[in-house]
């Protein structure tokens, strides 16, 4: 009820008291009222915080999938940078496995140049691959082949050595294109140089020197096939050095695969390690939105529970309300109901004194140990209340009053606050049985009575006090005693 409604119920009920004419007052506002707005106002904040954690989840889950695609890109720079390092061992292991190959000829063809040096055991010369020249056709190279099967010395003081010394030279070169020409050239200056030096064998068989002067030409003659060998050796060098070029080669292809090798790796390093920061920084994420998830389903079961209280709580008054609409409707006809009566002039002859004070004593202690009822209770006896007493039969407070008062012939209403307006105030010290005593929270603020008891003399009174309680007699001496009333 509104502050301009109970004002203009007390000004009704003044008006009427005023006039002799009984009134019947509603009630005074559920009392947890305020409560409920306390509860409203606590629901809305928690549900402000709800959002705001809901807010914070979302966040959190947008941060989540950023994180979750920078992993992804990172994995997939991870598994380029693994394959190419892959592939580059692969190549590495290739190009090894090459210069083992050739270190292994290498070591082979120089065994078998060892073992072709004068004074070594002639070691038979295998059949060399025929390489073809540029400018030489098939039949050329397998003319050359047979003339030199066919002028082969045997094994003597220079054919062991001239074999071993092709066979040595054709072994030591790997083969590639270069040097299957390389061993073609080395086969055929090992050729010639057989040739030459059979043939000077025979003419120095053939003719003797006789003279000094055929000395000396013979002299002249043994020094131009020197320099003829000295210039066969240097080229047969020449072709040894044009058969190591391969080799430089290779060792340089095999540098650059190890240095590709060594930037592979450290791309892999660095791929890992953004790996795992990023790994790191999604842990981290999971970890925050797991405890975001916690967080909002805190929220969202307290949030539940205090919708539950609301509509509870709205419930309640609901029907406090109701009560309330149909105890304004029933003093409504009560009243129209008194002031027919006074109209025809009807009259009642009520007790007085002492005497009505002990009737109002009473009919009250009549009914010791009834059950409470909020809002129970009427002129006729308990009656079934409203509210949290709407299943009990009894009286509350006010309506034990009611009652009691009712049997010596005075009608007051069922709410404390009137009854407090309903007669003249009596000290403490002079009250009768059948006085009513009230209790405030505030005993210099009547607006704040909330109980009221009936005395019955040598300090106690008798009283309905609260839900769970029983009708009984107890002290009237309590701190919240604001004073005493006679109906009249």
């Amino acid at each position: 009820m509104t502050q301009p409604s109970r004002s203009l119920a007390v000004l009704v009920t003044g008006a009427l008291v005023a006039v002799g004419t009984p009134v019947l007052a509603v009630p005074p506002e559920p009392s947890h009222t305020k409560d409920l707005a306390e509860s409203r106002q606590t629901v809305r904040d928690k549900e402000h915080r709800a959002e705001r954690a809901t807010t914070r989840l979302r966040q959190a889950k947008a941060e989540l999938a950023k994180l979750g695609e920078r992993a992804e890109k990172a994995q997939k720079r991870y598994d380029e940078a693994a394959t190419a390092l892959k592939r580059t061992r692969g190549a590495l292991a290739e190009a090894r496995q090459q210069v083992r190959t050739a270190e292994t000829k290498n070591e082979a063809a120089q065994a078998e140049a060892e073992s072709a040096r004068p004074g070594t055991a002639p070691v038979e010369a295998a059949p060399a691959e025929s390489v073809q020249p540029e400018d030489a056709g098939p039949a050329d190279v397998h003319a050359e082949e047979t003339q030199v099967e066919a002028t082969e010395p045997e094994e003597g003081e220079h054919g062991g050595q001239e074999a071993s010394g092709e066979g040595a030279a054709s072994r030591y070169l790997p083969h590639s294109p270069y040097t299957d020409y390389a061993r073609y050239l080395a086969r055929t200056v090992t050729t010639e140089t057989a040739e030459k030096d059979q043939a000077g064998e025979e003419a120095e068989e053939a003719t003797k020197p006789e003279t000094a002067e055929e000395a000396a030409d013979e002299t002249t003659t043994e020094d131009a096939r020197d320099s003829e060998k000295a210039e066969d050796t240097e080229e047969t060098r020449k072709v040894e050095t044009e058969s190591e070029a391969p080799y430089v080669q290779q060792d340089a292809v095999l540098e650059k695969l190890e240095t590709a090798h060594t930037k592979a790796l450290s791309r892999r390093a660095e791929a890992r390690r953004t790996y795992e920061d990023q790994k790191r920084e999604f842990a981290a994420a999971e970890q925050a939105k797991k405890e975001a998830d916690k967080a909002y389903e805190e929220q969202k079961e307290e949030v539940s529970k205090l919708r539950a209280q609301k509509k509870r709580l709205l419930s309640t008054l609901a029907r406090n309300e109701n009560g309330v609409v149909f105890l304004a409707d029933r003093r409504a006809e009560n009243n129209k109901t008194a002031v027919a009566k006074l109209k025809k002039g009807k009259k009642r002859h009520f007790a007085r004194g002492a005497a009505r004070g002990r009737l109002v004593v009473q009919s009250a202690l009549k009914w010791i140990g009834t059950p409470y009822s909020w809002g129970g209770g009427n002129a006729s006896g308990p009656s079934f209340g409203i509210g949290r007493g709407a299943r009990t039969r009894g009286f509350d407070c006010s309506g034990l009053a009611l009652y009691a008062w009712a049997q010596a012939g005075v009608k007051l209403d069922h709410y404390t606050g009137s009854q407090w307006n309903s007669g003249p105030r009596i000290p403490l010290s002079m009250v009768n049985p059948g006085d009513l005593l009230f209790f405030a929270g505030n005993t210099k603020d009547p607006d704040t009575i909330h109980h009221v008891g009936i005395f019955v003399g040598r300090g106690r009174m008798v009283e309905a006090p609260y839900t769970g309680a029983r009708v009984r007699v107890t002290s009237m001496w309590r701190k919240s005693l604001i004073g005493a009333v006679r109906p009249a």
